[in-house]
Formats: structure tokens, sequence, C-alpha cells
């Protein structure tokens, strides 16, 4: 291609380069190795409380053993329904280490929209906090048939000063428990699941403004690419 043909380059600043080098990585992998090379580095922030690069991604491991004992890897979807807290870290990159996809589902969804989404991307495991359980899962429950577990959190389940964990109510045919009891029984002992650039990463949802949104599929090399 023509310089002509891409006049925003003279806007480039010098010594920026005008084509990058897409590295070949899976974002499991980006993530992995990036935690690993900062691990006493700061991770996030929350309520006063700090986790470090290296606590995540031993809690990632945690979650990551937790979903492969319970069958589930490559081909699965893992439905991520909370706010910005530690555990959506936590339940993103321990998903991928264990092969599986993500859909994010929006705390504003409504519970019909929730139903559309869940039943849509087939999710088997859902991650939500525990206001939205009660507010906007429950009144749907039985309308996912294919979703078999649930894991409620609360806002302040990371802080080191909790012991318990918000577990939600019983609901036929489904497991309901908590997110930290779930990821917390298991050793971060995560299993070695290669994931190439073409695998599927997120099930991104449309807004649906002129139809039902339709999930979109980004995989492992869309996300590093864009990183």
């Amino acid at each position: 291609m023509i310089y002509g043909s891409k006049p925003w380059l003279k806007s480039y600043d010098p010594g920026v380069e005008a084509e990058i080098e897409i590295p070949d990585i899976s974002l499991k992998d980006y993530f992995v190795n990036s935690f690993t090379g900062h691990a006493a580095r700061a991770g996030c922030h929350y309520l006063g409380a700090t986790m470090t690069f290296g606590e995540l991604l031993e809690s990632s491991g945690r979650f990551a053993k937790a979903l492969s004992d319970n069958g589930m890897g490559k081909g699965d979807v893992v439905a991520i329904n909370l706010p910005n807290t530690p555990q959506y870290l936590i339940a993103i990159v321990g998903a991928l280490r264990a092969g599986c996809a993500i859909s994010g589902l929006a705390p504003l969804l409504m519970p019909d929209e929730m139903a559309y989404q869940l039943n849509n991307c087939k999710a088997r495991i859902l991650v939500t906090l525990d206001m939205l359980f009660d507010a906007k899962f429950l009144p749907i429950a039985d309308q996912v048939p294919a979703l078999e577990t649930i894991l409620v959190t609360g806002v302040f389940d990371p802080l080191p000063t909790v012991t318990e964990y918000p577990a939600g109510k019983p609901i036929d045919g489904k497991t309901v428990v908590p997110f930290m009891d779930f990821l917390q029984q298991y050793p971060d002992n995560v299993p070695e699941i290669a994931c190439a650039g073409s695998d599927p990463c997120y099930l991104q949802y449309t807004g649906g403004t002129t139809g039902p949104p339709k999930g979109a599929v980004l995989t492992h090399g869309n996300m590093v690419a864009n990183i």
C-alpha cells in the first residue's frame, strides 16, 4: 500500500512505526506471561486492599483448575455478570486458562435479556453478583436449561478480613455455590490447555438495535492484536 493511501501516517510522532508486529500468542499466554513477569507489582487496588499480579495469577489458576475438574474446557462458555471487581479479573483469566471462552453479561441487562444471552451462547457456568442473582437471575432460573452452575459473589468477598461469602438460594436442577468457595477448594494446579490465535476468546454481544443481539466471536488473536 502506498503512502498516499495512508494519510494518517504524517501525523505520527517521530520514531513511531507505521506497522506493528502482532505476536503469535494467545491472550491466555499473554496474561500469564505478564502476570508472572510482574508478580510482585500491584495488579489492582480495591476498597483499600491491593492484589498483586502474583495473587491474581494464583487465584485465576485455582479458578481454572476448578473449571477443569468440573468438566469445563474448550468449546465451553463462562458467562460473567459482574461490575468492576477483582472477581471479574480472576474469572476472565481463569476461564481462559481452562480453555473456555467468555461472555460478559452487563449488570444493566433485564432478566429476559439475560435469559436470551445465556441461552444463545449456551453458557454452562455463570458468575454473578449476589444482588444481581436475587433481582435478575432468579426470575429466569427455569428458562436457561443449559446453565449448570451459578457462582455467587459479593462486593466485599476479595477483602482479606472477609471469610463468609454470599451463598445464593438453592435452585432445583442447578448447582449454586459461593464463587470464593468454588475456587479456594482447588489448588493452583492449572491444566496445560493450548490455545491458538484462532480459538474463540470472547463472545461479545452487539447492541441489538435492529434485532436480537448477536454474539460476535472474538478470537485470542483478535484480542492480542487489539492490545
